[in-house]
C-alpha cells in the first residue's frame, strides 16, 4: 500500500513547551483526515507490516525524523489501517529523509509481513 500526502507533518517540536493544546490537537486531526481521505475504501487492517515513511522536504536543513512520526504513525491506526503502533505490529519501520524543492510531500508504504 502507497499513501501519499502532499505535505510533511508538523515536527513534535512545535508543540513542545508549548501550551496551546488546542493548536496540537487541530494539526493532529488534520493530519489523521488527511490519512483518512487517501484510504477511502481500502480496509486491510494490517496485524504485522513493515513500513516506510519518505519525507520529502523543501529544503536541504537538518531534520529529525523521529519527530515526524507519531502523528502519521495515529492517523494509519485512526484510519484502520493498522491495529495499533506497537512491535508486535510494525515488526520494521524505516524513516527516510530526501529533498525535493518542487514538490515537498510525505509517501509512506505498508507491507503486510507474516
Amino acid at each position: 500500500m502507497k499513501i501519499v500526502l502532499k505535505f510533511i507533518p508538523p515536527t513534535i517540536n512545535k508543540y513542545i513547551g508549548k501550551t496551546n493544546i488546542w493548536e496540537y490537537q487541530r494539526d493532529k486531526k488534520a493530519i489523521h483526515n488527511a490519512v483518512k481521505m487517501c484510504t477511502i475504501g481500502i480496509n486491510p487492517k494490517y496485524k504485522k507490516c513493515k513500513i516506510t515513511i519518505l519525507y520529502y522536504f523543501k529544503d536541504k536543513r537538518r531534520h529529525d525524523p523521529s519527530n515526524y512520526d507519531k502523528m502519521l504513525l495515529d492517523g494509519l491506526i485512526e484510519a484502520n489501517i493498522i491495529e495499533d503502533d506497537s512491535y508486535e505490529v510494525i515488526k520494521e519501520f524505516t524513516t527516510i529523509g530526501r529533498y525535493d524543492k518542487i514538490n515537498p510531500r510525505t509517501e509512506i508504504y505498508i507491507e503486510e509481513v507474516r
